[in-house]
């Protein structure tokens, strides 16, 4: 700070604890988690403060009195931080990991990007999230969350396709692998009672009548050999049902956010490596 104003140090100690503070909290941090070895993980991702707390002492100052620190993971901005959880194990909230730093994690994280391998696990992270992350405020849930046509028409044919279901990872190594502006405005917008849309650019409710209508246009009675369960859009409004009625549980539920794993890697960078597809 004083390289590029050489004023700062003669500012107010009040300014310029105010301006570290800024600067301190502003960015957004996104990571996962990692087994480096056997007991010990890591955080892996963007972690914009570390730089800035060792301009000086008075950085680094600001920052212990600011931001939280959890023991073997780091100093973490909980209100700009966006944790990834591709499972409950190694790389998601660790079950190798000492108690403690995984508990202290868990209890104080307030935005998560679950982007589990199926339907069954990520289920199993928000039941979890649920009993231990009672402070989470946003919830970005990465699946298939397909979009059907805006029509009442009935089509015999495009409205019993099974699409391939993909719940690949969007990343292989770390979230500075994705552009995640979109996702962090998205959120900033809906901590301020803003329109925030990330999937097929709807809202949640929005996208949830579009799925509405495509149900109600199936025929009554289905045709031979057909069920509901075959109608993909169906499917598809069972599970966000799921999932909503699991954040429900929270005492103040926290936003939901649906994207899907293609869209998240639209916006990858460019790194040279392409995150993988689950095979089925």
């Amino acid at each position: 700070m004083a390289t590029d104003f050489p004023l700062f140090p003669s500012l107010p100690p009040e300014l310029r604890l105010h301006i570290w503070r800024l600067a301190l909290t502003s960015s957004w941090s996104c990571t996962t988690r990692k087994c480096i070895r056997y007991q010990q993980d890591a955080t892996i991702g963007a972690h914009p403060h570390n730089s800035i707390s060792q301009s000086c002492t008075e950085a680094r100052q600001v920052l212990t009195q600011t931001l939280t620190k959890i023991d073997r993971l780091g100093w973490f901005n909980f209100p700009r931080h966006l944790l990834f959880l591709q499972r409950l194990g190694a790389g998601g909230l660790g079950r190798r990991c000492p108690v403690e730093a995984r508990r202290a994690l868990s209890r104080n994280v307030q935005h998560i990007v679950v982007n589990a391998h199926g339907k069954l696990q990520m289920y199993s992270i928000l039941e979890y999230l649920h009993k231990a992350s009672p402070k989470l405020k946003s919830v970005v849930v990465v699946g298939p969350w397909f979009l059907p046509e805006d029509t009442d028409v009935y089509d015999s044919v495009r409205d019993w396709i099974a699409p391939y279901e993909d719940w690949g990872q969007v990343f292989l190594d770390s979230p500075m692998q994705v552009d995640l502006d979109v996702l962090t405005k998205a959120i900033e917008r809906g901590e301020g009672d803003g329109d925030c849309r990330l999937a097929h650019g709807l809202s949640v409710e929005q996208y949830k009548a579009r799925l509405d209508k495509a149900v109600r246009r199936l025929p009554h009675p289905l045709p031979d050999g057909l069920r509901p369960i075959d109608n993909v859009y169906w499917r598809t409004r069972r599970m966000l049902d799921k999932v909503e009625s699991i954040l429900q549980k929270y005492s103040t539920p926290p936003r939901l956010y649906l994207q899907t794993a293609e869209q998240m890697r639209v916006s990858r960078k460019q790194t040279g490596k392409r995150p993988s597809k689950r095979k089925r």
